[in-house]
């Protein structure tokens, strides 16, 4: 199982649907985030952010309320 599937398993499950998925990427490639997205992912980063980024990129899920 990968993360899409693994994403896609907890959202289809009632229970814990509202949960943010925060999918981190080793690249930038668009089409990868846009699979993120499709299965229920909240947010993407990429492994390169640096530590400030990741936090507002959890902060901005948390806010949102995924």
């Amino acid at each position: 199982m990968d993360g899409y599937e693994g994403c896609y398993r907890l959202k289809a499950n009632p229970e814990l649907a509202a949960v943010p998925i925060i999918f981190v990427f080793a690249n930038a490639i668009e089409p990868t985030h846009q699979k993120a997205y499709e299965v229920g992912g909240a947010v993407f980063i990429s492994r390169l952010y640096e530590p400030k980024n990741i936090l507002d990129a959890i902060e901005s899920v948390v806010i949102q309320g995924g």
